[in-house]
């Protein structure tokens, strides 16, 4: 179990205990079915909601790392979770109504990661601008206070890392503190890595259960096949035969299983990797969805310019981003899945398939770019539908709902779907896509309703400094407001 601060400083994760993928399977339907009732609660009650002012923030992912004496000690630091512990008990001491002296800290998958998010929001003018690079650095300083005494032996120091990914996960030495990976664990959790050992996974259940039942769901381990770069005389690898996505990945008696290729064979490889996220509060729904729509465009052209991860297990990969490690590492698609196309695509690190725009230039529209039929959850559509909910907007949580719950949680069964939205946040939350379109939370997770409809750009890459981090936050949110004031058309 795990006691975690208040759900608003944590997204959602609960206290509770997860439930075993071959136990969960028969809750699926139910749950899902709660998860529509819980969204269709918020939508009614927040249909005409209008904000005045656009609030916004960012949350920007830190690695920890060690260095020791030597000129090549340097490991990843699996000490997150003591990390964390700290800092809340420094958060208590916060100035609260500024920014760039306070701060929401929170787990992500890998436990050498820790989240800071902004606290409080900035306010709509672009003066706040100005507040991002010191809030950064605020973090960026008390994370750093904190994991200098983490190191996990003497002469070693904590340190803070905002590329990516670290270059040396999952090489025999390139974490700590750890026991040796176990490929052939046979209790069904873990990630069954013959590179990459369980403790780099989040202690938190819900990081836990995610790494087992991805594998559970799609029989047999996850893996991302990455090109390797050019050699040292400078010329490129040959392009190696295509492994068929649908093969089972259980490819334990080789490290390189495929000529010229990275193998990653763990979760941890993917969402392990630390980015920059920037979230806007829009006025109402319908700019929440324009927004949207508009930044589905403009999402991926953050990757080439925030580009921070070309190392993989120690070597160099003909591909310098995240996403195709992150993609391939969480698709739970089974092969049948894959063979047919349906989901289309991973569940990680991918464009969503319908747009929502109800306004504007792309109304009338849509058809022409939703030219791929989006494999949709007919039960959901079906009742999304009934309830007055228009197609578009239906389709987009409908094609949400066609992945099944990774984490079932055995106390989060029966819930009151008019105050909690557990079964909706559990598959919007886990449909990883590079913009994500943000109905406000339930009510119970909501006092006094202050948050509303939001966007959140996804893609970024964190990068080594403050600075650089800033202008990547302060560039998305200036688009954001030019967007929605100009009625940009990006299409076209």
């Amino acid at each position: 179990r795990f006691l975690p601060h208040p759900p608003s400083a944590m997204g959602f994760l609960e206290e509770a205990t997860p439930m075993s993928w071959d136990e969960s399977v028969k809750h699926h339907e139910a749950l899902k079915a709660n998860g529509i009732e819980q969204f269709l609660t918020i939508l009614h009650a927040n249909a005409s909601r209008h904000d005045d002012e656009m609030l916004w923030g960012d949350e920007q992912e830190y690695a920890l790392v060690e260095v020791g004496p030597g000129p090549d000690d340097v490991r990843l630091l699996l000490r997150a979770d003591a990390a964390l512990q700290e800092l809340r008990t420094r958060s208590e001491g916060y100035k609260a109504e500024n920014a760039t002296s306070c701060a929401l800290w929170s787990p992500e998958m890998g436990n050498h990661m820790v989240e800071g998010v902004t606290k409080p929001p900035y306010k709509s003018s672009l003066d706040e601008l100005a507040s991002v690079e010191e809030s950064l650095a605020f973090r960026r300083k008390e994370l750093l206070e904190v994991a200098a005494s983490l190191g996990t032996e003497r002469n070693w120091q904590g340190l803070v890392w905002t590329f990516a990914n670290f270059p040396l996960l999952g090489t025999a030495d390139g974490q700590a503190p750890a026991e040796p990976p176990f490929p052939k664990r046979s209790d069904g959790l873990g990630s069954r890595s013959r590179f990459v050992p369980d403790e780099v996974i989040t202690p938190h259940p819900r990081f836990q259960a995610f790494v087992a039942n991805i594998r559970h769901r799609k029989g047999a381990k996850t893996c991302a096949l990455l090109p390797l770069a050019a050699d040292a005389s400078g010329s490129f690898a040959p392009k190696a035969a295509e492994v068929p996505s649908q093969s089972p990945w259980d490819l334990e008696d080789s490290e390189n299983p495929v000529e010229d290729k990275i193998y990653l064979d763990a979760a941890a490889f993917g969402a392990g990797s630390c980015c920059t996220q920037a979230t806007c509060l829009c006025p109402n729904l319908s700019d929440a969805r324009y927004l949207y729509d508009q930044l589905l465009v403009l999402a991926p052209l953050f990757l080439p310019l925030t580009a921070s991860a070309p190392f993989w297990r120690g070597m160099v990969a003909a591909t310098d981003t995240r996403m195709e490690a992150f993609r391939e590492t969480w698709d739970d698609r089974t092969p049948s899945e894959v063979d047919q196309r349906c989901p289309r695509c991973s569940r990680a690190a991918t464009s969503p398939q319908v747009f929502l725009a109800d306004t504007g230039p792309l109304l009338g529209r849509e058809a022409d770019y939703n030219d791929v039929p989006a494999t949709v959850h007919q039960p959901s559509l079906d009742r999304l539908v009934a309830s007055g909910v228009d197609q578009l907007l239906a389709t987009h949580v409908a094609q949400l709902f066609v992945r099944d719950p990774l984490n079932v949680f055995r106390e989060r069964l029966e819930v009151d779907n008019a105050m909690v939205g557990d079964h909706w946040e559990q598959l919007q939350s886990s449909n990883w896509g590079t913009v994500r379109f943000k109905p406000p939370p339930a009510q119970s997770s909501n006092p006094g309703g202050k948050i509303g409809w939001r966007v959140e750009l996804r893609t970024p890459e964190a990068q080594a400094t403050d600075f650089e981090n800033a202008a990547v936050i302060a560039i998305a949110r200036v688009l954001a407001q030019q967007i929605l004031e100009e009625r940009w058309d990006v299409y076209q």
